[in-house]
């Protein structure tokens, strides 16, 4: 880098002007010439700046371009995770739905199977009440048979024995 220009012989002059002696001014004079040195030597120049601003673009646009794949790949694998997940769900509710569904006919079969035995014992018990019952009737009917063959019997001979006696009492009435 260049240094500004410093016009050291001025300075020596106007230095020795005020008194200094010449020896003291050119120390002095150099003393300034290298802190100048020194200090614009860390400065950067515009082909510096430009240089740095090329690179830190090229250096951005790398990163711009990874950050742009890796976020193009995270995408992607989500998005196939997703699929996977849906793919999976989908899988697992048909299973449950078939799951359901089997669980569903076997308890129809087992209500259906229930619901025969219920009849079955149902429909055995009222044929066994019915012939109890016909039982009882045909006992009944055979007590009531009893009754009124005995009644009809005890009224015939009750009959029997009024009309004798009647018959008995109009001979005695008319016997002379």
């Amino acid at each position: 880098m260049n240094a500004i220009g410093l016009d050291t012989h001025a300075y020596v002059k106007r230095m020795t002007a005020t008194g200094m002696a010449e020896a003291q001014a050119e120390v002095v004079t150099a003393l300034i010439r290298e802190a100048q040195q020194i200090s614009t030597s860390d400065l950067a120049t515009k082909a510096d700046l430009a240089q740095a601003t090329t690179v830190l673009r090229t250096e951005i646009a790398q990163v711009t371009t990874e950050l742009r794949a890796e976020i193009a790949q995270t995408t992607a694998d989500l998005r196939a995770e997703i699929a996977q997940s849906t793919v999976d769900l989908r899988a697992e509710i048909a299973q449950v739905s078939t799951d359901l569904r089997a669980e569903i006919t076997q308890t129809r079969s087992n209500l259906r199977d229930q619901i025969a035995a219920t009849n079955t014992r149902i429909t055995t018990e009222m044929a066994e009440t019915r012939a109890s019952v016909k039982v009882e009737i045909a006992e009944a009917k055979a007590d009531i048979l009893k009754w009124m063959v005995g009644m009809i019997f005890g009224a015939v001979l009750i009959n029997a024995g009024v009309v004798l006696g009647g018959m008995l009492g109009l001979a005695k009435l008319l016997q002379p």
